[in-house]
C-alpha cells in the first residue's frame, strides 16, 4: 500500500504525496535523533536543533504533459515558502512538522516524459511533530437529570451535567503537553483550575474580547472585538507560572461558571505517532513497463498493490 501525506505551504496550496501522480518512496521523515550538549565531558542537556531529511518521490502520470505540470506545480508550491521566508507544514498521520522543501534532485527524467524521479531536501529548525486539539468549555446553564453529554474529540472527554462548572479533562499522552488557553469575555479576573494547578489572570474582558495564553511562546495577548491585539503579559498571576504544561492523565477542571473558554492541547513528538491503516507502509523505488503501462515497484522489485490486491499501474498516452 502507498504511504500518503502532504505538504501545505503558507498560501494554502498542497502537494499530495502518494496519490494523483505523485508517489512517495521510503523516506526518513519518521527518523529522529536528539543532539546533546556537554561540559567537561558530561552531558548537560539535549536539543533537537536543525535537521535535514530526504523525501524521494516519483512523478508518474498518463502523459508527459500531465507529469510536467505536476512537477512544475510542486516546485512552485515549495518555492513560494522559500521566497516568503516562512515555513510550510508537512503533515503525516495527523501530525505536522514546520519545514522548508529547500532543494530537489531530479533523475531518470530522460527515460520518459511521463516518468520522473525526484528527491526533495527538507530542512527545519523545529523538528518536532505537532498535533493540536481544541476543547471547548461553556458555562452550565441548567441541569437535566443526571445524564452525561459526550463530545467526540481526539480526546475522550465527558461533560458531566452538574450545577457547578466541573468537567473532566483526559490527556492520554505519556508526557505533559503545551497549550493555548482562550478565555472569552465578558468576565473579571478569570481563573481556571486544572487538577491541583491554578491558571489565574488579573484583568477585565468585555463582551467580544478574548484573552489568549500560549505556553509555548510564553506570551499573553488580549484581542478586542474588532481584532486589535494588545500585550497582556502583566495580567498573569505572578505567584505561580501560568505557562505550566498540562500533565498527563485525568484531571478535573473547575471555574466559576461565568465565562466560556477553550483549551488547545498541543502534543509534540520526535516522530509522528504510528498507526496501522490499509493505506500505510510501502515505498515506490522504481517502475516496470509492460504493454505501455507503468507498474509501481517497491524496494524488493515487487509490485505495489491497491486495496483490491491489484498491481498499481498508469496507462501512458504517449509522450
Amino acid at each position: 500500500m502507498l504511504d500518503k501525506f502532504y505538504y501545505l505551504n503558507n498560501f494554502g496550496e498542497k502537494i499530495n504525496f502518494g496519490m494523483d501522480g505523485i508517489y512517495a518512496c521510503y523516506n526518513d521523515l519518521r527518523d529522529y535523533e536528539w543532539s546533546y550538549e556537554s561540559s567537561n565531558n558530561i552531558i548537560t542537556g539535549f536539543i533537537r536543533g536543525i535537521k535535514t531529511k530526504k523525501l524521494p518521490v516519483i512523478f508518474l502520470s498518463g502523459s508527459g504533459e500531465k507529469t510536467r505540470k505536476l512537477r512544475n506545480k510542486a516546485y512552485e508550491i515549495a518555492e513560494k515558502d522559500i521566497l516568503a521566508g516562512k515555513k510550510g507544514k508537512l503533515y503525516v498521520n495527523g501530525y505536522y512538522m514546520e519545514c522548508w522543501l529547500y532543494g530537489a534532485k531530479n533523475t531518470k527524467y530522460l527515460n520518459s516524459e511521463s516518468y520522473l524521479k525526484t528527491e526533495f531536501s527538507v530542512v527545519t529548525d523545529k523538528s518536532e511533530w505537532v498535533k493540536s486539539t481544541a476543547l471547548p468549555f461553556e458555562p452550565i446553564t441548567n441541569v437535566v437529570g443526571d445524564a452525561d453529554v459526550d463530545f467526540d474529540f481526539d480526546y475522550p472527554i465527558d461533560f458531566q451535567v452538574q450545577p457547578v462548572a466541573t468537567n473532566t479533562l483526559i490527556n492520554p499522552y505519556a508526557f505533559p503537553c503545551q497549550f493555548i488557553l482562550n478565555i472569552y469575555g465578558a468576565c473579571e479576573n478569570p481563573t481556571v483550575e486544572i487538577g491541583d494547578y491554578t491558571y489565574s489572570f488579573n484583568c477585565i474582558l468585555s463582551e467580544g474580547e478574548r484573552l489568549e495564553v500560549n505556553s509555548s511562546t510564553r506570551k499573553i495577548y488580549k484581542y478586542s472585538a474588532n481584532g486589535n491585539k494588545e500585550n497582556y503579559f502583566n495580567c498573569r498571576n505572578k505567584q505561580v507560572s501560568v505557562f505550566e504544561p498540562i500533565p498527563s492523565g485525568n484531571k478535573q477542571i473547575h471555574w466559576n461558571n461565568k465565562f466560556s473558554f477553550n483549551l488547545v492541547i498541543i502534543q509534540q513528538r520526535s516522530e509522528p505517532e504510528w498507526s496501522y491503516t490499509v493505506a500505510s507502509a510501502s515505498d515506490v523505488t522504481d517502475i516496470e513497463v509492460v504493454n505501455n503501462k507503468y507498474y509501481l515497484l517497491d524496494a524488493n522489485g515487487e509490485y505495489i498493490r491497491d486495496s483490491a490486491n491489484e498491481p498499481i499501474s498508469v496507462q501512458t498516452a504517449g509522450d
